[in-house]
């Protein structure tokens, strides 16, 4: 077995380490877009349920914006 003299256990740690924070910076980030994301598709979904519930889809359509 060859010894890797450019790394030592220390240089390794500090790597480890290091990648290891980076990785979990990283996937909180993703978790926080992802709830982000799924977030505004509810509330699109939402308010486009909303309106096809609607009798009066359009304001010009509205006989109270009409007599305005």
């Amino acid at each position: 077995m060859k010894v890797n003299d450019g790394m030592t256990r220390r240089g390794f740690i500090k790597l480890a380490a290091v990648a290891s924070g980076i990785l979990l910076t990283q996937l909180n980030f993703i978790k926080r877009a992802y709830a982000y994301i799924s977030v505004k598709a509810e509330r699109t979904r939402g308010t486009y349920d909303q309106d096809a519930a609607m009798a009066l889809r359009k304001s010009r359509d509205n006989p109270e914006i009409q007599q305005i």
